[in-house]
């Protein structure tokens, strides 16, 4: 269920980082649609680096479960 769902998860973020930058170059302006369409990219870029680096910091915190060191 789990690999479901996270399939599931990937193909809706997929279809949205898509979407998403073609919707909004229809709905705006012609003098604001490269910026809109460019800040879309560069949050995007943002969203990927601020969760790679969460997840590492999170990688270091001890934790209590026999299993935590599984991992290493």
């Amino acid at each position: 269920m789990f690999a479901i769902g996270r399939m599931v998860a990937g193909i809706g973020s997929a279809l949205l980082a898509v979407v998403v930058p073609i919707y909004q170059a229809e709905v705006s302006t012609p003098e604001t649609r490269g910026a809109l369409t460019c800040v879309t990219g560069i949050m995007y870029a943002f969203g990927y680096s601020f969760a790679g680096w969460i997840g590492y910091g999170c990688a270091y915190i001890p934790g209590t479960s026999p299993h935590a060191s599984a991992a290493w």
